[in-house]
């Protein structure tokens, strides 16, 4: 009985390890030099046979490669796209700069429900955020953040908009009554859904666009509630709400997912 256990310690510590070892696998983060300089990206290992770069819209660069692969290979592949990883970077920062705030700072520019605000900062005991006529007045307490203070107000607003934009659409869905719909930073994707747990989660993001937009995005997650997989019958299900889905996931994708 004794030598059963000891094996079967024996086995559970050895799984331990692979798993932890494949943890350190699967995430790793590197710098290299390169012609322009220092270069950061994270390492991700799956299953797959080519090497994969994307940037995301927090401009991080990521790369997928397979589990066998040396990260010598790996390393010289991402210098040798270096021109692509500046031009997405590149790419990122612009759409960010046209649909935020420079700086955060008075006077600066930003998109909402796809127009264009002023922000206003104004020094205060304590922290506030009126939005009213295309102008956010945030009012910000000595040691404070404009920058916070205007991601904390894009939640509220997203929160409130959603659960307004999800009430007038759920009638028009089967099993869209009694959903709990949250905002979250989300960067890879508008929206998902979980009909089980009977959540919507949108991205934040949105804000910056048109309502329209925003309610295309519901009904693309409503639809997965009776296909959660994007195939033909799927895409009938959305057609039959919104027949001009091709125009909207074209400017949907010329918003761009970036970070404040």
């Amino acid at each position: 009985m004794c030598g059963v256990d000891l094996r079967k310690r024996k086995k559970t510590a050895l799984i331990v390890k692979r798993r932890a070892f494949s943890c350190i696998m699967k995430r790793m983060e590197y710098s290299i030099q390169t012609v322009g300089g220092d270069l950061k990206f994270k390492l991700v290992r799956k299953r797959m046979k080519h090497i994969r770069i994307r940037v995301t819209g927090s401009r991080q660069v990521v790369v997928s490669a397979p589990y066998r692969c040396a990260v010598g290979v790996i390393t010289e592949f991402v210098k040798k796209s270096e021109a692509f990883i500046l031009k997405q970077l590149a790419a990122v920062e612009t759409a960010r700069a046209r649909h935020y705030p420079a700086s955060y700072a008075d006077g600066d520019k930003f998109t909402y429900l796809g127009g264009r605000a002023v922000l206003r900062v104004r020094p205060a005991a304590r922290a506030s955020a009126a939005f009213k006529d295309g102008v956010l007045t945030l009012s910000v307490p000595p040691g404070g953040s404009a920058k916070t203070q205007f991601i904390r107000w894009a939640a509220r607003e997203a929160r409130a908009v959603f659960a307004q934009r999800l009430a007038a659409s759920a009638a028009e869905f089967s099993g869209a009554d009694g959903l709990f719909v949250s905002a979250k930073r989300m960067l890879s994707r508008w929206g998902s859904i979980n009909p089980s747990k009977g959540r919507l989660s949108l991205s934040v993001h949105l804000m910056r666009c048109e309502m329209d937009l925003i309610d295309y995005v519901i009904a693309h997650e409503l639809c997965h509630i009776g296909c959660m997989k994007h195939n033909a019958r799927f895409y009938r299900a959305l057609e039959s709400h919104w027949p001009q889905r091709r125009e909207m996931d074209r400017r949907l994708a010329a918003y761009g997912l970036v970070d404040f």
